[in-house]
């Protein structure tokens, strides 16, 4: 009896439980079309604050850059400063908060460049981009080796960070920018080279390149196209003359992105020793090699016609 009794009770069950599946995927799907709704209100009420910039703009976007969702975060965090295509400060799409340099927006991204989410770390990046306060140095410096990226791999958070250094030209922001010069991630290597070309004036950092020219000169002696991809653009952005023959060298290396770098760096650096092997790559059948080529030429016969 008691078997049957439980047999008869299977059908009652299986339906209970399916009724309570039902309804917890039903409240789950309504939760979560609620909370969409309630984010895009927010993403929403920050873009028309970006442009308001008055008082309560400014402490609504203080708000929604403490919020639980990361998307409202990221969004305020690009309300606070700006937003652009291409990163640097002459194509920055600076919003109106950030024309304000309002300083508890600028404390309120510094605080952000610590967020767990990269997308948030990344728009107050970018957002930095319109602050020249030399309290942003620091902070800038601890993310100077984030190598993480929310879209594209191949443009580290990092990169952006050596970007800002750069331009604020702070000593504090010397031996770190060496230091991320001497790793291997080429990108940020790349970046933090170019900011301490642009701190070139500082005694420092000339000093800092003499130390850093072994290194490039060993590079381009390398057999890593890599390697010597690097060397090259760091012998041009650096000025380094002592590596004209090894540049004048690989306007014939295999490998069309060496040739074009080669030519391009001997923009700077080349002389009249760079003249045969530019007049060849002319002559190249890629393009990028020819343009580059055409161009050093130019900028080396007005450099050699000077008395």
């Amino acid at each position: 009896m008691t078997i049957n009794f439980l047999k008869s009770l299977y059908p009652k069950i299986l339906i209970l439980a399916l009724s309570i599946f039902l309804c917890l995927s039903i409240g789950c799907s309504y939760a979560e079309t609620k909370n969409q709704e309630i984010t895009q209100k927010k993403i929403t009420e920050i873009a028309t604050c970006r442009e308001q910039a008055d008082e309560k703009s400014i402490k609504v976007v203080l708000k929604y850059v403490k919020d639980k969702n990361e998307l409202v975060r990221e969004q305020a965090a690009f309300a606070a400063g700006a937003t652009s295509v291409c990163f640097c400060t002459n194509h920055a799409d600076t919003t109106s908060i950030g024309k304000l340099q309002d300083t508890r927006m600028l404390e309120a991204l510094i605080k952000l460049l610590k967020d767990q989410s990269p997308r948030v770390r990344f728009a107050t990046v970018y957002s930095l981009l319109v602050y020249k306060s030399p309290i942003m140095v620091e902070p800038l410096i601890e993310i100077l080796n984030d190598t993480s990226s929310p879209f594209n791999p191949d443009y580290p958070i990092g990169m952006y960070a050596a970007y800002i250094l750069g331009e604020l030209k702070d000593e504090k922001a010397i031996d770190p920018l060496v230091a991320a010069f001497r790793r291997d991630n080429t990108i940020i290597r790349s970046q933090a080279g170019n900011a301490l070309r642009k701190m070139r004036k500082n005694d420092l950092v000339n000093e800092e390149i003499k130390k850093l020219t072994p290194l490039i000169l060993t590079e381009l002696q390398n057999n890593s196209q890599d390697s010597i991809l690097r060397g090259i653009e760091t012998s041009g952005d650096f000025r380094i003359n002592e590596a004209l023959p090894y540049v004048n060298s690989h306007l014939k290396h295999q490998a069309p992105k060496i040739r074009a770098a080669a030519a391009k760096a001997l923009v700077y650096i080349g002389n009249e020793t760079s003249v045969p092997g530019l007049s060849e790559a002319v002559k190249d059948p890629v393009k990028e090699v020819r343009d580059n080529a055409t161009w050093a030429l130019g900028v080396l016969n007005q450099k050699l016609s000077k008395p």
